[in-house]
């Protein structure tokens, strides 16, 4: 917790790098240019650990096994890329001596097998993303959708919708009665003191104490 705003930051900057991409692209130049957005990242870590530095030894120990992580996902993809020219090419000559079309077939079988490298790289990029990032919850997830500002005090109206509670004060005077985002009739007017997500509001106070 101490190193909360740092790792945000830090995420912050992952995010921004889009250091894969589109996971299920296979080319070797998308190897190349996944190096060197996670190098710009790194170098753009560095930058920002000038200004703000960890207090706790182990965060600096769980940043460079973040590193490695992304190190392991640099050389599958790498694998990946060689394996796939590989394989094309393969399937391309027999393709042209036996006079079949092994290439089709072998493409539409490793799309549906979990167990083709592609997937598996697919499903570990994937994971870095749901997983990992998902650790510092990030304030831009916890805006009210009307004032665009965290929503202390969160009301959860009947339809699921969350706004904060100034806006739904806003929207009660001015007689704007229906959910903004999904128009639920009288969602809005229902709202009262018993709609406010007290789970919601600990996990903000928790995540967002300087916001």
């Amino acid at each position: 917790k101490k190193d909360l705003y740092v790792w945000r930051a830090i995420f912050k900057l992952y995010m921004e790098a889009a250091v894969f991409g589109k996971a299920a692209s296979v080319h070797l130049k998308t190897y190349h240019s996944a190096k060197v957005r996670f190098e710009q990242f790194q170098a753009d870590v560095t930058r920002l650990m000038a200004d703000k530095n960890f207090t706790m030894p182990q965060s600096k120990a769980a940043l460079c096994q973040f590193y490695d992580i992304n190190l392991i996902l640099l050389h599958l993809v790498h694998f990946q890329s060689l394996n796939h020219m590989a394989m094309t090419k393969i399937l391309k000559k027999h393709d042209k001596r036996s006079g079949l079309s092994a290439t089709i077939a072998f493409s539409r079988f490793a799309e549906k097998t979990l167990l083709c490298v592609e997937n598996l790289s697919t499903l570990l990029l994937a994971a870095v993303h749901t997983q990992l990032l998902t650790i510092v919850p990030q304030p831009d997830d916890y805006l009210c959708p009307v004032c665009f500002a965290i929503a202390w005090r969160p009301i959860r109206l009947e339809c699921s919708h969350v706004f904060c509670v100034r806006c739904i004060i806003k929207a009660h005077r001015q007689r704007l009665l229906d959910c903004p985002l999904c128009r639920q009739a009288h969602a809005v007017q229902h709202a009262d003191a018993t709609y406010l997500d007290k789970h919601l509001q600990d996990f903000m106070l928790l995540y967002f104490p300087k916001k």
